[in-house]
């Protein structure tokens, strides 16, 4: 080495670049059943897929994950995209009304029966739903469900983990 003079050495990974979709799978009761998700997370190119429990960790833009990529195979979430359900059920009974704020702007609203949805956007208005929906608010929108009012929220990236209730495991019924 000369004098005034610094070296490095960089460590760089070799990464083998394919683009996946990565998704993020919420388990919303249907006719009162659920299909139980135990990786909530899938990655899916044209021929192969990896299913995980937790993210990958997020590099500006991108997600960078080290699964091993499976070919694509009979699989119960992979099934359901190409509108097949042949994945086992779980019964379950909602006793009341429960919200889910997903995303900015978005709310998944599960019930037993009909609720009122009360909104507020560029009109006032109420809105009497009879199954689980999906809302999607504009930034200028709020919804009140109940007692508890909803609004876009800028800087709000994911939903908190939100539990459906307790399963009893041991006297549900699988259908497939």
């Amino acid at each position: 080495m000369e004098k005034n003079e610094i070296i490095f050495k960089i460590s760089v990974p070799i990464l083998y670049q394919s683009i996946y979709n990565l998704f993020y799978i919420y388990s919303v009761p249907y006719n009162n059943y659920i299909i139980p998700i135990s990786k909530p997370y899938l990655l899916i190119e044209d021929s192969t897929y990896s299913s995980r429990i937790a993210s990958c960790p997020k590099l500006e833009d991108i997600h960078i994950c080290d699964d091993v990529p499976l070919p694509l195979e009979d699989n119960c979430v992979l099934n359901l995209l190409k509108n097949e359900d042949k994945c086992a059920k779980i019964k379950v009974h909602l006793k009341e009304t429960l919200v889910q704020q997903i995303g900015r702007g978005d709310l998944l609203v599960y019930t037993p029966d009909s609720v009122n949805i009360y909104y507020n956007c560029n009109e006032v208005g109420i809105v009497t739903v009879t199954n689980n929906v999906l809302i999607n608010l504009d930034y200028n929108c709020s919804v009140r469900i109940n007692n508890d009012k909803f609004i876009f929220q800028e800087d709000l990236l994911r939903g908190e983990i939100f539990n459906l209730p307790k399963l009893d495991l041991n006297t549900y019924n699988v259908i497939v």
